[in-house]
């Protein structure tokens, strides 16, 4: 990612529709199957602002990790203890460390040259039993200038994400889409940008108050649904796989 796109991240990541929303769809997803009494480990892989490792703290002790040496006073303002420098190929962790890996939106970049070897690593670092969530933007045909900002290398299909878990180890606990309700807004958009080219820029952006809380609003109506089922669509992918204890 862009440096000034980790400004923008953290200037809006308290208050924007997307930030609060992905948040609250992925904590609905870790509660089918991480107790809030339980006190785990747990790493934030990819951390950027620490925008949701702040979230992870009411599951345990959250250790942030991200490869920007930069982001280490501002995820120390937000709370977060431990941060560590360093690549998710290679982490500078012990076997079996952790209870539970968080990594939302960071396979896809370009940096990460070897997806697989990133969920091997996962595995290296977790306990028997332990959980690895992993959130990633959906489908090819919705690379757009938001992707080019923040180097996107990949967009994935559900069952390559799928085949990805199973290959390296993991059993599949859950599997589906995200921001399936405004997936037709998002797809017209991308057709637009390419009819219209102009000049490129973050899908995170200010909006009017009243839109932020509608948008937010919608994020929040399919988090409710996720935590009883998969959705069909969506812009996002999200996966839950299991390591065998």
């Amino acid at each position: 990612m862009k440096k000034k796109e980790y400004a923008n991240m953290e200037a809006l990541d308290g208050s924007h529709w997307w930030f609060l929303g992905m948040t609250a769809i992925m904590i609905s997803v870790l509660d089918r199957f991480i107790s809030h009494k339980a006190r785990v480990r747990v790493l934030d892989a990819g951390c950027g602002t620490c925008w949701f490792s702040k979230s992870l703290m009411k599951y345990g002790s959250v250790t942030a990790l991200d490869i920007e040496p930069s982001l280490e006073p501002v995820c120390k303002s937000r709370g977060v203890e431990r941060f560590v420098v360093g690549d998710a190929v290679s982490m500078p962790f012990e076997d079996g460390m952790f209870d539970l890996v968080v990594c939302s939106e960071v396979l896809y970049h370009q940096y990460v040259k070897d997806d697989t070897q990133v969920m091997k690593e996962f595995l290296r670092v977790l306990k028997p039993g332990g959980r690895v969530l992993v959130k990633v933007p959906a489908h090819a045909y919705l690379g757009g200038a938001h992707d080019e900002v923040n180097l996107t290398r990949h967009r994935y299909e559900k069952n390559e994400v799928r085949n990805l878990f199973i290959n390296t180890g993991f059993e599949v606990e859950f599997l589906s889409y995200a921001n399936c309700f405004l997936f037709p807004v998002i797809f017209l958009k991308r057709v637009l940008e390419r009819v219209l080219p102009g000049e490129l820029g973050s899908d995170v952006r200010s909006v009017p108050v009243f839109l932020n809380k509608v948008l937010f609003g919608v994020l929040r109506c399919e988090a409710t649904i996720l935590s009883r089922m998969p959705l069909p669509q969506g812009s996002s992918i999200i996966c839950v796989g299991r390591k065998h204890a």
